[in-house]
């Protein structure tokens, strides 16, 4: 199954932060063997905002949208996602009162303001986790009979991370997004390759031991470990690299 990333904020755009949310997110969904084949960075434009969520859902299963989820005007990652699901925003009482108990235990009045953070998409459902004022999204939809799903996650990194570990992920799962096997055979591409080393240092044995074609292939690849488990098996009916042992040199 696939999921994308969409990392919103101008500051993205403009080199003023470096989006390392999406890299992260890209690992921990191949980890748990979801395809991210798009992730792409957007301004903090509603229209832009829209058309590269909706281009999203229509090449994925789910799409998780990091940042824009903050207190100001051009906080309003909600407000599009509201706007796709075709729904009205809805006051979560809960989220108002949290947010400003987190407010008073730190010895301040919060901002009125504020309260847009409390405001959630009407059929979607909000991240037990909430290490800050922002609370994360559950947002299901149904596009042309298919169901999907949209996430949306702060862009302060480790409140990202504790909503992603703590319940995006176990949702994929349990919406069977996630494929449990293909996730083991990532993992022992990454333990070949720790066993093997670098691809350059066993060219001479391979290029002994493999039909040229093959060889050719495993040298294509500047990455080379995904394609170097091709190389050495082939691919299994479900598109998969297999391995087997190398013929005597």
């Amino acid at each position: 199954m696939r999921c994308e990333v969409v990392a919103v904020g101008t500051e993205l755009l403009l080199g003023q932060i470096v989006d390392t949310n999406s890299s992260w997110i890209g690992e921990q969904l191949a980890l748990v063997g979801i395809d991210s084949h798009f992730q792409v960075k957007v301004g903090d434009n509603a229209g832009r905002m829209e058309f590269c969520i909706r281009q999203a859902l229509e090449r994925s299963d789910a799409v998780v949208c990091c940042g824009g989820l903050g207190p100001t005007q051009d906080d309003i990652t909600r407000d599009v996602i509201a706007q796709i699901m075709g729904v009205e925003m809805v006051r979560d009482d809960t989220i108002a009162a949290h947010i400003r108990d987190i407010f008073e235990g730190r010895g301040r009045v919060m901002p009125e303001n504020n309260l847009r953070q409390a405001d959630v998409p009407e059929g979607a459902s909000t991240i037990a986790q909430m290490p800050g004022t922002a609370p994360g999204l559950v947002c299901p939809l149904t596009i042309d009979g298919v169901e999907k799903v949209i996430y949306a996650v702060p862009g302060v990194p480790h409140e990202m991370r504790e909503m992603m570990l703590g319940t995006v992920l176990d949702d994929l799962r349990q919406r069977g997004l996630a494929e449990p096997r293909r996730a083991e055979k990532q993992h022992m591409v990454h333990r070949l390759a720790a066993a093997l080393g670098s691809l350059d240092e066993h060219a001479q044995i391979l290029a002994r031991c493999l039909l040229p074609d093959e060889f050719g292939k495993a040298l294509g690849s500047q990455r080379g470990i995904g394609v170097f488990c091709l190389a050495l098996g082939g691919v299994d009916g479900d598109g998969f690299g297999h391995t087997t042992s190398l013929p005597s040199c």
